[in-house]
């Protein structure tokens, strides 16, 4: 199944587009309303000066083409999930003393990902859920994708069971909590604790952007740490 998730945050698309830049992954420019294209890598970004700077072609009736049109589409991957966006305005340059193109800064980017990709680590989120025979108790949570979670429980694998469904509350640190409601589809053994692994059933839209955002940012925070996995 997947997930369309539009990013306008311009903070958000600034760490994207550079994520392309650090791992040199190659993009599709399309141009001339689609009818043409060409591969390309991207060279810099930046939001203050409204510039997105990228490969141009060896032909430069190619690059005048791509100047000519009033827009120019890119799409590509970054870590399994296709990405995409618009740019407008582009312009013949020149970036560290070789020929390219430059083009406004993008007001928006899409990444369509499958729901279990984007998966991170984290030690800021937890998880308040029933348990039989002990009320509502809150449990930390060791992963969190826009698909689904792994809970960390101290007892035994029979108190759940596979298939169930659970309504609970998903505190994402700093950014906020959500209401869900999780379907328990494994478990495996994580030291001395119990990682039950959930997915997520009938997100809001809301609440899918709040958890999008939380797996974002703790994924800008492991790489500033270098330990992005």
């Amino acid at each position: 199944m997947k997930n369309e998730f539009e990013v306008d945050s311009p903070v958000e698309i600034v760490y994207i587009l550079r994520e392309l830049i650090r791992t040199r992954e190659l993009l599709t420019v399309s141009f001339n309303q689609g009818r043409d294209s060409m591969t390309t890598l991207l060279l810099h970004a930046d939001h203050d000066r409204d510039s997105l700077v990228f490969d141009g072609s060896g032909d430069k009736a190619v690059n005048r083409a791509i100047v000519a049109a009033s827009r120019v589409g890119f799409s590509g991957s970054l870590r399994g999930a296709k990405v995409a966006f618009l740019a407008s305005g582009a312009r013949e340059t020149s970036y560290r003393g070789s020929p390219a193109l430059d083009a406004r800064f993008p007001a928006s980017v899409r990444r369509f990902q499958n729901r279990e990709s984007f998966r991170v680590r984290t030690a800021t989120a937890s998880c308040t859920l029933p348990v039989p025979g002990r009320g509502y108790i809150t449990v930390p949570v060791n992963e969190v994708s826009l698909g689904g979670t792994l809970v960390m429980l101290d007892y035994a694998a029979d108190v759940f069971h596979l298939g169930q469904t659970i309504d609970c509350q998903l505190k994402l640190g700093e950014a906020g909590a959500v209401r869900c409601r999780l379907e328990v589809r494994g478990f495996k053994r994580i030291g001395r604790m119990l990682g039950m692994g959930c997915r997520f059933v009938g997100l809001s839209r809301g609440d899918e952007a709040m958890i999008a955002r939380f797996v974002s940012q703790q994924e800008r925070d492991a790489i500033a740490k270098g330990g992005f996995r």
